[in-house]
């Protein structure tokens, strides 16, 4: 009896054990109808485990799923390629917070961590500011759908807010509320706009407001109102209609009597500022044109017979004339033609300090040279043009230092072991190179003009290519950055998109036959059909005998709708209600429409009201 109670108690817990798997669950394909264990997993890089279940790789190889190189005391990867990382099951994803991959793409992130992405699949953490209090995640996106109970979703930035009618809001505290309503700061909350708070967008005690809504102003009152000499204003509070008299500015928040006017004086209707070619003339209040007499060009205040203000980007000189060089003396129609002490016109007409430059760069506050010319380079430590000596042949530029070379002439690049410039004109693996890696083994980056090859580190004409036969001809393009190979060719085109392509089988194509006419391999998801064409297979719910897809699927979630078009199958709009979409050109002009929808006009489906 002891012996039976014992084994019955031991089946029991077998049972338990081993209950849990399950077809299509945890990554089994097939259960073992005695043991309870799984047999076959889904995914080639898993093994069953003693739980009924599958984890863990299949022993680790080098150039699968990712990895190069293999952990001698175990199965799993050590080192996964450039732009991969390790997941916990010993494989390598494309991305951070994976657990479970299958060739880089992530299939199961860790805990508190959700899969969110279309083609390009991310872990994001469910702990994050833009997640707190959300009760649905859209995994598409990555943003929030909707709040747990109390909260409310921000219609700005799709966060979770204890604040009904909130738009924005940070950490939990709201800064902005929807139309119409005003943010009271001390209750905290959003109030529905009364007589007393009409375009009110804070207060801060409820008793009169803090903050008036864009494009109003505080009257005598405290009440916001519109736009002085404004007598017809928009629903986006810009003013469209002008008092008798007055001339809308084409800042729109302003009426003014200056036609020629950018911005008004919102309560005196004169100018603050014209529109760009006009200065303002203190002495009768005109907009005058700065093109017509070349002692005003650039110019935008003249008061007392001289210019006072100069148009942003240009600089007054001691002759009271705008020119585009600082430190200029005197310009004729803006170009400078002499210098202050001290500074001396560049190439550009613009005045430098530093001797021997040709070519100034002014985009810091400190200046400095681009081109100190032949036989000079540029030392950044004294910013000085200095003649070159051994250690500095053929170098442009110096490190912050001055002790090593940062950037070489043209034609030359920088070996990163020995600091020095060596010629790139022959057609070898430092051709137009501008600098190595580290170790010197290989062109780190290339010319201006030129494109980085990142799996051949070599230099091209040809954008997105990865692997180039020569400067003009790619025998692999970027297919991860959206580059398709056009085999006849040689170049990479861009695939992501079918709008103004002439060439219309590069859409979601990676290689094109060798004549160049149709798509010989597409992307991941899309196959190629009788037109040559990619047709996406993920969306399309029914196909005809002749490949084509006949069917979309239909999705619930707002961000994946498709619609079919008769040349690539699904296609993705940003409309409901399309059913049928047949100008690629265009995805949103609409041919047929959902049940419960018809096309208007402009070809675009709108909801029939019952």
């Amino acid at each position: 009896m002891k012996k039976f109670y014992f084994y019955f108690i031991l089946l029991i817990f077998f049972e338990k054990v081993f209950s849990i798997c399950k077809e299509g669950e945890n990554f089994c394909s097939l259960c073992n109808p005695k043991t309870k264990l799984c047999e076959i997993c889904s995914k080639e890089f898993l093994i069953p485990d003693k739980n009924g279940g599958c984890e863990g790789n299949k022993k680790c190889k080098v150039g699968f799923n990712h990895c190069l190189e293999c952990n001698e005391d175990s199965d799993f990867c050590k080192t996964c390629e450039d732009r991969y990382f390790q997941d916990e099951n010993g494989g390598c994803s494309y991305t951070y917070d994976c657990e479970i991959s299958d060739q880089g793409t992530c299939l199961k992130c860790k805990d508190n961590f959700i899969l969110i992405g279309n083609e390009l699949k991310l872990c994001k953490s469910i702990n994050s500011e833009d997640l707190k209090h959300c009760d649905k995640i859209n995994t598409i996106n990555g943003l929030c759908d909707s709040c747990k109970d109390g909260f409310y979703l921000n219609s700005g930035d799709k966060k979770c807010s204890s604040i009904q009618n909130c738009k924005q809001s940070s950490f939990g505290v709201c800064y902005m509320c929807e139309s119409n309503y005003y943010l009271n700061k001390i209750e905290e909350k959003c109030i529905k706009q009364s007589d007393d708070f009409l375009h009110c967008k804070q207060t801060i005690d409820g008793k009169k407001c803090e903050i008036c809504e864009d494009n109003y102003y505080f009257d005598e009152e405290g009440k916001c109102i519109n736009i002085n000499y404004c007598s017809k204003s928009s629903d986006f509070l810009k003013c469209e209609k002008c008092n008798s008299g007055y001339y809308l500015s084409e800042y729109k928040n302003s009426c003014t009597k200056e036609k020629n006017c950018y911005i008004g004086h919102r309560y005196l209707g004169i100018c603050s500022q014209c529109k760009t070619g006009f200065y303002i003339d203190f002495n009768d209040g005109k907009c005058k044109s700065n093109e017509e007499e070349n002692d005003f060009k650039y110019c935008t205040i003249y008061d007392n017979n001289e210019c006072i203000s100069c148009l942003h980007g240009t600089f007054l000189g001691k002759d009271k004339k705008c020119s585009l060089a600082k430190n200029c003396l005197e310009s004729i129609e803006g170009t400078c033609i002499q210098c202050i002490d001290g500074y001396h016109l560049d190439m550009n007409n613009k005045c430098t300090s530093i001797e021997n430059c040709l070519k100034v760069d002014y985009s810091n506050f400190n200046e400095a040279c681009l081109d100190c010319g032949n036989n000079f380079f540029y030392n950044r430590t004294n910013n000085l043009c200095q003649k070159m000596y051994d250690n500095f042949e053929n170098c442009k530029m110096t490190t912050y230092n001055g002790n090593e070379c940062y950037q070489c002439k043209n034609n030359y690049y920088l070996n990163k072991t020995d600091n020095l410039c060596y010629s790139n004109k022959d057609k070898e693996g430092f051709y137009k190179c501008s600098y190595t890696d580290q170790a010197g083994e290989f062109c780190g980056g290339c010319e201006e003009g030129y494109y980085y090859g990142y799996l051949d580190h070599k230099c091209s004409l040809i954008e997105g290519c990865d692997i180039s036969e020569n400067e003009n001809r790619c025998l692999k393009c970027d297919t991860d950055n959206d580059f398709c190979l056009d085999s006849k060719t040689g170049k990479c085109e861009y695939n992501n998109e079918i709008e103004s392509q002439d060439t219309k089988f590069y859409y979601k194509c990676n290689v094109t036959n060798a004549e160049g006419t149709a798509c010989e391999i597409c992307v991941d998801g899309y196959s190629v059909n009788k037109n040559g064409l990619c047709s996406d297979d993920i969306h399309c719910s029914e196909k005809g005998e002749d490949g084509l897809c006949k069917k979309c699927k239909n999705f619930e979630d707002e961000y994946l709708r498709q619609c079919l078009n008769a040349e690539f199958g699904c296609v993705e709009t940003y409309y409901d209600g399309c059913e049928e979409c047949n100008d690629i050109l265009d995805s949103d002009f609409c041919t047929k429409c959902s049940e419960g929808y018809e096309l208007d006009k402009n070809n675009f489906c709108i909801k029939i009201d019952k």
